[in-house]
């Protein structure tokens, strides 16, 4: 994913230069306020810190993997020369799966058990940045700042094989937070920026299980995966 990224950036630099050098009746002048719309596509980072079953410390690791999200923003810009505030309101979708043998849960039990959920978050980060080059129609800067969100778990799946199935309710915390830091371009009114966001809160909250046999249930208690997510995210947008 990361490659990728990288690949595609030069291709997308060059073609935004293209349309910076053609003249552009509404070209963005230096004005004390901007806004505009910024699309992205996510990568998700599991940041695990402890697993709790039954309330008891697990030493496992569960194995985290995450799918490709998106994200759309609006936002405002507040310029002072050199120094900008950004303010952004938006919405994220992203996927995360933890595989964990059920051993864990019952010792009778030798099977795989993938615990998946689907998020939609809503973000709200406010930035500082300092712009080190500002040459119109190019702008080059790096930012960073808190980012606030509320989130939505959107489905809970947990697949066990053979005979046993692994219900979970992994509740989530909806309120958390994260800080940005990252580097941005903007060629006339076009804008492209790399940034990580790193987890400062818990995603997770205390939740509980239910392990069935045959469709009968043989174990109950709680579980409590605490980790926090980490995301690095590309973003292109324009000013509007």
């Amino acid at each position: 994913m990361i490659k990728r990224m990288c690949s595609i950036l030069p291709l997308l630099l060059v073609s935004l230069n293209c349309f910076a050098l053609k003249p552009i009746g509404n070209d963005v002048k230096a004005k004390r306020f901007n806004f505009g719309i910024r699309a992205a596509v996510d990568a998700p980072f599991i940041s695990h810190r402890d697993l709790y079953i039954d309330w008891v410390k697990q030493e496992y690791a569960p194995d985290y993997e995450s799918g490709i999200g998106a994200s759309l923003a609006i936002f405002g810009r507040m310029n002072f020369d050199r120094h900008y505030l950004q303010i952004e309101a938006g919405a994220s979708y992203f996927s995360t799966s933890a595989t964990l043998p059920t051993y864990l849960f019952y010792d009778e039990c030798h099977e795989i058990s993938e615990i998946s959920g689907r998020t939609v978050t809503i973000d709200v980060p406010i930035l500082y940045g300092y712009s080190f080059v500002k040459k119109p129609p190019y702008e080059f800067s790096f930012f960073g700042g808190p980012k606030f969100r509320y989130s939505f778990d959107f489905a809970n799946e947990c697949v066990t094989t053979n005979n046993y199935i692994l219900s979970v309710d992994n509740d989530i915390n909806p309120a958390s937070a994260c800080f940005i830091v990252g580097l941005a371009a903007k060629i006339s009114r076009f804008t492209i920026d790399f940034r990580y966001e790193i987890g400062i809160t818990v995603d997770k909250r205390p939740g509980k299980y239910m392990l069935y046999q045959d469709n009968i249930p043989v174990k109950s208690g709680s579980i409590y995966m605490k980790n926090g997510i980490n995301l690095l995210s590309f973003s292109l947008g324009v000013i509007l």
